[in-house]
């Protein structure tokens, strides 16, 4: 498998190449929802693709994003940001993967449980979001457990909050924002997909492989 990174416009290039592709199993992608629906049902982005122009193969994992301040911020809980956005409108920077991504959305469902406004500043990333957390530029972050954690264990970042249902299983000492009172529940979803018209069988046995590969020792 040669992996090939499209990164931008909140998945809408790499999502946008996967469309085009031919439909023989030889082109797939790893996607994110919501954040590859918001790119097509938001019409002011012209994406030139749709729900159709997508086959479904796999979907693989569910999780949810962690917030996150730099290890030595003043912040302490979901509360403390909540509690100084309300103070300072629109001050509070908050670094996501992008506008409308699965980072950005969970923000905004903060801010409308909470009742504040944040400043988003929006990356082609998790990794440049994070890279910003750590130099100071935002003063928090949205993004998934894969690239939070590694900086928390590290010491560098302190995640101060969970969009889930209920405590990561990879580190289950970050609160959810319900425990923090805020009625926020808000999980990414990732999955396989291939262009429009791949055929069954192939479906089948990239569905078969993918889940031997997810229920493997290594992958667990």
């Amino acid at each position: 498998v040669q992996v090939v990174n499209r990164p931008g416009a909140t998945t809408q290039i790499g999502a946008t190449e996967l469309a085009r592709a031919r439909p023989d199993g030889l082109t797939l992608g790893l996607m994110s929802l919501p954040s590859l629906a918001m790119t097509y049902l938001d019409a002011e982005r012209r994406a030139p693709y749709n729900r159709e122009s997508f086959t479904p193969i796999a979907h693989f994992t569910s999780d949810a994003n962690m917030l996150a301040v730099q290890a030595a911020s003043r912040f302490r809980t979901a509360r403390d940001l909540v509690e100084a956005a309300r103070a300072e409108p629109r001050r509070i920077r908050i670094g996501t993967v992008g506008l409308m991504s699965n980072a950005h959305l969970p923000g905004v469902a903060l801010e409308r449980a909470a009742g504040v406004r944040f400043a988003f500043v929006h990356f082609n990333g998790g990794a440049p979001a994070i890279t910003a957390l750590l130099g100071g530029n935002v003063e928090a972050a949205i993004n998934g457990s894969q690239t939070t954690i590694p900086q928390e264990r590290a010491g560098a970042l302190r995640a101060i909050g969970t969009f889930g249902a209920e405590r990561s299983p990879f580190f289950p000492e970050a609160p959810t924002l319900r425990e923090q009172g805020f009625d926020v529940s808000h999980p990414s979803a990732f999955a396989l997909l291939g262009p429009a018209g791949l055929p069954a069988e192939v479906v089948a046995t990239l569905a078969a492989v993918t889940q031997r590969a997810a229920e493997s020792e290594e992958v667990r």
